[in-house]
């Protein structure tokens, strides 16, 4: 039960944050297109994302916080062992950031009509750039860190150089570019159902609309449809015994996976009518449902694999050498 719990909890918690680090990028182009194109249900729509995002955040943080107290009840040993290694000052530089993050977009969505154009895009590109730089890199290495034995017996806190080489390191930058694209995905389909919800019932809005919805089915296609490749790439880079499970190992993992792989066929197809032009107002919602459930079900198998992997997973040739190319680093 409590990883039933903790995966739902995990699931939701990438969404908001994935709205929270794509938003503000989108309210950008939605602003653009309000100014040059006289779009008017386009400015609507990013002022409502942009308080999506905000929200997104902060339920990103309370869930975060959530299944970090999840992590601690089930005894999680080696991801406390790992964020221990991360120097603290990192750490409270990213609360820092948080708190930047959520003045910029207060600044951005009080300031719509008292600002500068180009400060006014300038505040969201900053903030969502902010976020994006640091956070999917910095979780990504905790866990690339936790699978990695050399370390955690060390026991060491790792230096910036230390630390950076770990941010270089392709289990790193995998992962964080299959969180970007996530993100893609959730802030279009966030787009999708945001676009039937305006206020004005004029009847040229419509055409507005479908355009609307159309935009935010073709960024959550085309992000979906790079996540095959990166999700390959995460998949080869995870250590035996943690990819073994998805590949016939493990039955649960198997049958999470699969399931997995058809929500995304079916958002997928959904995804391609709307971006075509497909006029039905519920089709952001079912979109939006299909990809809840696609995250759900990922992170289900991801905790599933540990869980199968946990009494027999060693370390992996890669996690040698993101060891040995860190006391590398400090020795020069």
């Amino acid at each position: 039960m409590l990883t039933i719990l903790e995966s739902l909890l995990s699931a939701i918690h990438l969404m908001a944050a994935g709205l929270a680090c794509g938003g503000p990028l989108v309210c950008v182009w939605l602003e653009w297109r309000e100014h040059r194109r006289g779009d008017r249900l386009a400015g609507e729509a990013a002022r409502r994302l942009a308080r999506w995002a905000i929200h997104g955040l902060w339920i990103a943080m309370l869930l975060g916080a959530a299944c970090l107290g999840l992590l601690w009840l089930g005894r999680e040993t080696r991801f406390w062992q790992a964020m221990a290694l991360v120097p603290a000052r990192r750490l409270w530089f990213s609360a820092a950031e948080l708190a930047f993050y959520l003045m910029c977009m207060e600044v951005y969505v009080r300031g719509w009509t008292r600002m500068p154009r180009w400060i006014h895009r300038g505040i969201a590109i900053l903030a969502a750039t902010n976020l994006l730089y640091h956070f999917p890199l910095l979780f990504a290495a905790v866990s690339v860190i936790s699978r990695d034995s050399q370390l955690l017996a060390a026991g060491q806190p790792l230096g910036w150089l230390e630390l950076v080489s770990v941010f270089r390191h392709p289990d790193t930058l995998s992962r964080a570019l299959h969180f970007t694209l996530a993100a893609g995905v959730t802030t279009g389909v966030a787009l999708m159902a945001l676009a039937p919800s305006s206020e004005s019932r004029e009847p040229k809005q419509e055409s507005e609309r479908i355009s609307l919805a159309a935009w935010g089915a073709r960024l959550a296609l085309g992000s979906a449809l790079l996540q095959v490749p990166a999700g390959v790439w995460v998949l080869l880079r995870l250590p035996s015994p943690l990819r073994e499970p998805f590949l016939a190992a493990d039955l649960a993992t198997v049958l999470l996976f699969a399931t997995a792989i058809f929500a995304m066929l079916g958002l997928l197809h959904h995804l391609g009518a709307a971006a075509l032009g497909d006029k039905a107002p519920a089709m952001g919602w079912k979109c939006l449902v299909l990809t809840a459930a696609l995250f759900i079900l990922m992170v289900g198998a991801g905790r599933r694999a540990r869980a199968v992997a946990a009494e027999t997973i060693v370390p992996s040739p890669q996690a040698s050498g993101l060891a040995g190319s860190t006391s590398s680093e400090t020795d020069r």
